[in-house]
């Protein structure tokens, strides 16, 4: 018995069976490393591809962006509600005032959000008065936020 048990832990110890087991646990190793790499480039390629996602959010827009430019065809007194709106297009809305004015209101928001910055917003309000179909008065305001780094 003692003999068989003898040739038994001889066979377990075999150099070269170890040398075998040796170059397997290399081989795994080196495999491991290298898929290591590869998720690591893959882990950053991934955060690029989102950052460009989340950076290149869609634009939002409402309304048409008013050109200042076409104040020059519009004079006080003479210029009617056809030219207002041929120049500008429709209202966003209409209003009705005492003493027969009429209001047009037209408006424009675009909003560029950004993931690491606060959103850029532009707005513009055009209001324009008629009084017996006729331009009497006409207001433009802008507002716009520059994006600004949020610390």
């Amino acid at each position: 018995m003692g003999k068989a048990t003898g040739q038994r832990c001889e066979a377990e110890i075999n150099p070269l069976h170890f040398t075998g087991q040796r170059s397997k646990i290399r081989f795994l190793i080196q495999k491991n490393r290298e898929e290591e790499k590869k998720m690591k480039w893959i882990s950053l390629i991934l955060v690029v591809m989102i950052a460009f996602v989340f950076g290149c959010g869609p634009t939002v827009l409402e309304g048409r962006k008013i050109d200042s430019g076409k104040f020059s065809q519009m004079t006080i007194g003479q210029t009617n509600k056809a030219k207002v709106e041929e120049l500008f297009g429709k209202p966003a809305k209409t209003e009705m005032a005492p003493a027969g004015v009429e209001k047009y209101f037209y408006t424009y928001r675009e909003t560029d959000p950004e993931w690491y910055t606060i959103e850029s917003t532009q707005k513009q309000n055009f209001e324009v008065w008629f009084q017996n179909g006729v331009l009497q008065y006409y207001k433009l305001r802008s507002e716009g936020q520059a994006a600004v780094l949020k610390e």
